[in-house]
């Protein structure tokens, strides 16, 4: 386990701007990972980032209360195990409908997958940012860390990793497998 990283927020309203994103990077709509130093006094440390391409942030940063949520399953497909994050954004007007719902397979057969999920997991706040398609920081929110990324990470790892035989192929398997329909009804049915 890591030592535990204290990342709280101290600058109230500072405006960010975002580094230039490496190559080939939030190139489609979704939940992204970065590590970046957001305050030079804490140093760098794992970010969520919502990236839309489409004009969706905007709506998705007036919702309030903003709540963000983070589930997890384990998924076994015909070329191997699959970890996948999920997290949605509390519809305010009908908490069994999340307003966004977000997925991020992860490849537990590779390390450098699973280890920025585990120092987020002992990071004390999860900081989330709404970027646009311009890469501009539309909203930025800080969680205190209560989202147990560590023990998702201890079940996905229990599906044994060396049998991911081909991680594109088993994440295609789950995309076609489960909607997000269906992943709307399984955290409707977890809290």
């Amino acid at each position: 386990m890591l030592k535990t990283f204290n990342n709280k927020w101290t600058h109230r309203d500072a405006g960010l701007v975002l580094p230039p994103p490496p190559d080939n990077f939030m190139h489609n709509s979704g939940i992204y990972y970065l590590s970046v130093a957001l305050d030079e006094k804490v140093g760098e440390e794992v970010v969520l980032i919502i990236y839309d391409d489409s004009d969706f942030n905007n709506k998705l940063v007036n919702v309030k209360p903003f709540r963000f949520v983070m589930s997890s399953i384990a998924v076994n497909t015909n070329y191997g195990p699959v970890g996948v994050f999920i997290f949605s954004v509390e519809n305010p007007l009908d908490k069994n409908i999340p307003f966004a719902l977000y997925d991020k397979p992860v490849n537990i057969a590779n390390y450098n997958m699973i280890k920025p999920w585990l120092e987020l997991a002992n990071q004390t706040h999860i900081h989330l940012l709404l970027v646009n398609k311009k890469y501009d920081v539309v909203g930025f929110y800080e969680f205190e860390n209560t989202y147990n990324f560590e023990e998702a990470i201890d079940v996905f790892m229990q599906l044994k990793p060396e049998n991911v035989v081909d991680f594109e192929k088993a994440t295609e398997e789950y995309f076609r497998d489960f909607s997000l329909e269906y992943l709307t009804e399984l955290i409707k049915n977890r809290y």
